[in-house]
């Protein structure tokens, strides 16, 4: 708890396995050092920390949409996560360290996944599926409808018995509802 002033979650793990398990090769701890000096020597060390500060923890997320457990918040956090990943790149870039390039180079930004999410998922969503109203509007043409007469029922109700009259000329035609017969026409 001293030691760690980590950003992220994912930050917190690595400092306490680093911590636990000490590296005993001086060039790598050599080459972090060099790392860490060249990003407080450039200044940008603080506005990769409020980029990172904002990141989500993308190992427990993948983890739980790997187990198929994830949450709809896991799926927003992670596509804001994604949204952020070029920026983070872009920074650690800027500073042209050799120890990093091949990370980097790893970090491949997917613009098709965020976008996926960022279609299907509403910006907010509850915490658990079973809250309902996760899936964004217009994002499926079915869901639309459905929602569209789970809303609107009562003047589909009505629209039905305006036609039901016209299609069989009965002026005194009633839809009507009940809990033992359910919907029925009289």
């Amino acid at each position: 708890a001293i030691m760690d002033r980590t950003a992220t979650a994912m930050g917190g793990r690595l400092l306490k396995q680093w911590l636990s398990q000490p590296i005993r090769d001086i060039e790598t701890l050599r080459q972090r050092h060099q790392c860490i000096n060249q990003l407080i020597e450039s200044g940008n060390h603080q506005e990769l920390e409020e980029l990172l500060a904002s990141l989500g923890d993308l190992e427990r997320n993948t983890s739980r949409i790997a187990l198929k457990s994830a949450r709809p918040v896991d799926l927003a956090t992670l596509r804001d996560s994604l949204r952020l990943l070029p920026d983070i790149v872009k920074g650690m870039q800027s500073l042209a360290l050799e120890k990093l390039n091949p990370e980097l180079s790893a970090i491949q930004p997917k613009p098709e996944i965020v976008d996926r999410l960022a279609a299907s998922i509403i910006e907010q969503p509850p915490m658990l599926i079973r809250d309902g109203g996760v899936i964004a509007d217009a994002y499926d043409n079915e869901l639309d409808e459905l929602r569209a007469v789970r809303d609107n029922a009562d003047q589909l109700l009505v629209d039905m018995e305006i036609r039901e009259r016209e299609q069989t000329g009965i002026s005194t035609l009633k839809l009507g509802y009940n809990r033992v017969h359910g919907y029925f026409i009289e």
